[in-house]
């Protein structure tokens, strides 16, 4: 297989990490040791998507010369950027609007117009996301994990973990005597990504007193235990280290049921310490974020995905009972208009009825699992104005049966109109 090589590319992508330039010169000498020709490809994938940007036309050639003295340097002598993804690249339409396209198919053109055999890759997981589709498209390359966050599958030690340590550490040192000088309490937040290594490492070298990461479930009553108990015995600082969550994380669309379980328990939260009152409408994102910040650090999120948990945090326990009942009743109501046979409207109250059993339903269910409360809210008015014109029009029928009753069986429907308008 080496035996078909003649010239590869290098790139490296995603955040910038120590040990970059030292992996460059590294596969560089190797590949030329091997009589290999050795290109490096500027910012990511970017400079052989857009060639016309550089003079060198997105490749540098890789020479013992220029690839000599760098090991020591930050970064990247080639460059990076996450934000051009060839699988989701931003094209500019002509109404100013964002579209994202695939051009994974030009990054493989691209390579074999410029005769390259193989690429090695230095990235974190979205770079090796590219790779992967790259590598199912014909590309043949070579990966090499680099990411502080050491969060990468089948990876012992990413390159640049072991330099975030010692930063962290050496930070959560210097924070001691402040903390310990003033005594407070101090939430140090450390990056990670998806997983608490950072912190885990950091927290135990620095010696911090608490130390949450996603891998092991916590309790923030608990370490606020762990802080009244430090005081008791004499230490009035505590120092407490989080992997700083990224929030759509990084994902809008909040994906994973890790971040919705973690949303939901600070809801809970929330309910216990709100149970009579709740903290009142649109109020669940700033008290959750003061009250809560070293359980889960920040989510650009306005609810707590889910109706029931956010009408309880809302309205307190009292006031989701009565909301509860409502709903219910409302179902109630519901179902006995469906029965409902006077002659007139009958077909459009009953379809109306069905629609607001249906829609009753499937809030009580999509409630339970991840309700997006703002596009409810948009839809009730409507439901609930259909509801009145129903009630309203059933209203003025029960007056036209019973003012000329006919028969026993239109008494018997107008006795349960009445009793439907009377709920």
């Amino acid at each position: 297989m080496s035996g078909n090589i003649k010239k590869i590319a290098i790139s490296t992508g995603g955040g910038d990490a120590p040990g970059l330039n030292a992996v460059i010169r590294a596969a560089a000498l190797s590949a030329i040791k091997r009589g290999w020709d050795v290109y490096g490809v500027l910012d990511g994938f970017h400079g052989i998507l857009s060639p016309e940007e550089y003079p060198d036309g997105g490749f540098v050639p890789l020479t013992r010369q220029r690839v000599r003295g760098i090991t020591h340097l930050g970064g990247t002598i080639l460059g990076t950027s996450n934000r051009n993804n060839p699988m989701k690249y931003p094209i500019a339409r002509p109404d100013g609007t964002i579209e994202e396209v695939d051009r994974t198919d030009e990054v493989v053109r691209g390579f074999r117009l410029h005769h390259i055999d193989a690429l090695i890759t230095v990235g974190g997981d979205g770079s090796l996301a590219i790779a992967n589709v790259l590598a199912k498209k014909g590309l043949r390359l070579i990966s090499v994990p680099k990411t502080i966050d050491n969060d990468l599958d089948k990876t012992d030690v990413t390159f640049g973990f072991d330099t975030a340590v010692g930063f962290a550490t050496e930070a959560l040192d210097r924070l001691h005597s402040t903390a310990a000088s003033h005594g407070r309490v101090m939430v140090v937040e450390v990056m990670g990504r998806y997983a608490g290594w950072i912190a885990l490492h950091a927290g135990v070298a620095g010696s911090a007193d608490v130390i949450l990461i996603p891998e092991r479930p916590y309790d923030i009553h608990k370490v606020v235990e762990k802080i009244r108990e430090r005081e008791e015995s004499g230490n009035k600082f505590t120092i407490v280290v989080v992997r700083l969550f990224n929030s759509l994380l990084a994902n809008p669309s909040l994906g994973g049921l890790d971040a919705r379980l973690e949303i939901w328990q600070r809801a809970i939260y929330i309910i216990q310490d709100f149970a009579y009152t709740g903290v009142g409408m649109g109020m669940f994102e700033p008290v959750s974020l003061l009250l809560y910040a070293a359980y889960v650090s920040k989510f650009d999120i306005p609810h707590a995905h889910n109706l029931f948990l956010q009408v309880a945090v809302d309205l307190g326990l009292p006031g989701f009972m009565a909301w509860f009942i409502i709903l219910i009743k409302t179902l109630q109501a519901a179902i006995q208009a469906y029965q409902w046979q006077l002659p007139v409207i009958t077909n459009i109250s009953r379809a109306l009825a069905v629609g607001l059993i249906g829609s009753q339903i499937a809030l009580i269910i999509h409630g339970l699992t991840d309700a997006v409360l703002w596009g409810v809210v948009r839809a009730s008015p409507i439901i609930w104005l259909i509801w009145a014109l129903c009630l309203a029009l059933r209203k003025i029928t029960f007056l036209e049966s019973i003012s000329t009753p006919k028969s026993l069986e239109s008494k018997v429907n107008a006795k349960t109109t009445c009793n439907l308008i009377n709920f």
